[in-house]
C-alpha cells in the first residue's frame, strides 16, 4: 500500500513538473472548434487561454483552402498546427501581443527570438520535445472529456424532451 502511495505520488509530481514545464508556452485551454458556413467557405474558430493572460486570443482557420491557423489580431502569426500556433500565441506577454495587434511591431519579438519561430508568415516546423507533445496530449485529453460531458448532457435532454413527448400524447389521445 505505501508502494503504492509513493507511486502516485511521483506520478503527481511527474506530471505536475510537465504541466508547469515553460515549453508548454504556457498555453492553459483551446476551446472546442467553432465553425462558420458561408458562401463557398468554411472557417474553423478556436479560443485560446493562455496561462498569464485573463483575455482570450482567437485563432481561425480557413478550411475551405486548406489555409493555416491564424491569429485574428496578428494575422502575420501563422502555423499549420492549431497546438503550434497557440504555443506561439501564448509565447507573446500582454505588451507584445498589443503592439503586434496593433502593427506597431513589424519585427520578432524577444519570446519569438527565444524559441526561434517566426512571427511573419507561417512557423518553420520543429521537432517537438517530449514535454511539448505530453502537454499537447494533455490538452487533447481534456477536449475529449468536455465533448464526452456534452454528449452526456445533450443524451440527458433528449430523453428528457422524449419523456415530456409521450406524455403530451398520452394526455391528447382520446380515453385516456
Amino acid at each position: 500500500m505505501k508502494k503504492f502511495i509513493n507511486l502516485s505520488l511521483f506520478a503527481t509530481a511527474i506530471l505536475l513538473a510537465f504541466y508547469t514545464h515553460s515549453a508548454n508556452a504556457w498555453v492553459q485551454k483551446i476551446s472546442l472548434e467553432r465553425v462558420f458556413v458561408g458562401e463557398n467557405i468554411r472557417i474553423h474558430e478556436v479560443a485560446v487561454r493562455c496561462r498569464i493572460q485573463k483575455k482570450q486570443r482567437i485563432m481561425r482557420k480557413q478550411v475551405s483552402s486548406n489555409g493555416p491557423w491564424c491569429s485574428t489580431d496578428i494575422p502575420s502569426l501563422c502555423s499549420k498546427s492549431k497546438i503550434s500556433a497557440a504555443r506561439q500565441l501564448c509565447k507573446l506577454n500582454a505588451s507584445e501581443f498589443t503592439a503586434l495587434a496593433s502593427g506597431k511591431a513589424d519585427v520578432a519579438t524577444p519570446a519569438a527570438q527565444q524559441s526561434g519561430s517566426k512571427v511573419e508568415g507561417i512557423a518553420e516546423p520543429k521537432v517537438d520535445s517530449k514535454q511539448d507533445l505530453l502537454a499537447e496530449q494533455m490538452l487533447i485529453e481534456e477536449q475529449r472529456i468536455e465533448i464526452a460531458q456534452k454528449r452526456i448532457e445533450l443524451t440527458r435532454r433528449e430523453v428528457e424532451l422524449k419523456k415530456k413527448l409521450s406524455e403530451m400524447v398520452v394526455a391528447s389521445t382520446p380515453g385516456a
